[in-house]
């Protein structure tokens, strides 16, 4: 039964997964150290802080001091892949992936840290690069998303001759929406016997602001006569 968990050891959830891991385990498979432990400190690179991650300082300081000599004869005990995520055994924490072609049942089979299992293949990746690599290849390439525009104008008639147009301009310019800007200056226009018109006008952000609501709004108000929309045109 080949199992293996992946931890990020380039960010610090995945360290704190990893740090996890480790509370009650001195190595990463089994009870002695492994190339598999080997590999998964220098994959994390630098000894996580001992604040955040005891847990995993222990464990780093502990493979870490390991002499040469001694890290060289260590076995192999599970299959190390080069280059592309980071590490780790079956157990708590991290992504776990599980590929078997026959599943034993029996609780005696499926013990992956007794270190008793030769066939159990372990993957121990370095996620360090892959982050690195992917990093480099968007530098440069995300580009930020155009905000779209649109300039509005409408004209709103009073509902009387008597109607204070400034009063309703008060109103509209309260209605607030995200990505709602209202014109600097409305414009009063002449219209016959005495009526005046309000021109307003206003810069919207297309995918944040409601131009029905905000329609709707002003046509609900017993001051208001009539609403028409006169100009909309994109802001490029």
């Amino acid at each position: 039964m080949a199992v293996s968990i992946v931890f990020n050891t380039a960010t610090d959830a995945g360290l704190a997964e990893l740090n996890e891991f480790m509370v009650a385990r001195s190595y990463l498979v089994g009870f002695s150290a492994t190339q598999a432990d080997v590999a998964l400190v220098a994959a994390i690179g630098k000894c996580p802080s001992a604040d955040k991650f005891p847990h995993l300082a222990r464990y780093y300081n502990h493979i870490n001091a390991l002499t040469a000599a001694a890290k060289g004869s260590l076995a192999a005990g599970v299959k190390v892949v080069a280059g592309a995520a980071t590490a780790a055994a079956s157990g708590a924490g991290g992504k776990k992936a599980a590929d078997s072609d026959d599943e034993d049942d029996d609780d005696e089979g499926d013990d992956l840290f007794d270190g008793s299992d030769d066939d159990s293949e372990v993957d121990v990746l370095d996620l360090k690069a892959k982050a690195a690599a992917a990093a480099a290849a968007a530098s440069g390439k995300i580009k930020k998303k155009k905000i779209e525009k649109t300039s509005v104008v409408w004209e709103v008639k009073p509902a009387e001759v008597e109607t204070d147009l400034d009063e309703v301009e008060a109103k509209i310019r309260a209605i607030t929406q995200e990505g709602l800007r209202w014109g600097q200056e409305f414009k009063k226009v002449p219209v016959a016997f005495g009526i005046v018109k309000l021109v307003i006008s206003a810069v919207v952000e297309d995918e944040k602001t409601s131009l029905t609501d905000i329609e709707e709004e002003i046509e609900s108000w017993e001051e208001v006569g009539s609403l028409d929309q006169l100009d909309m045109q994109k802001v490029t």
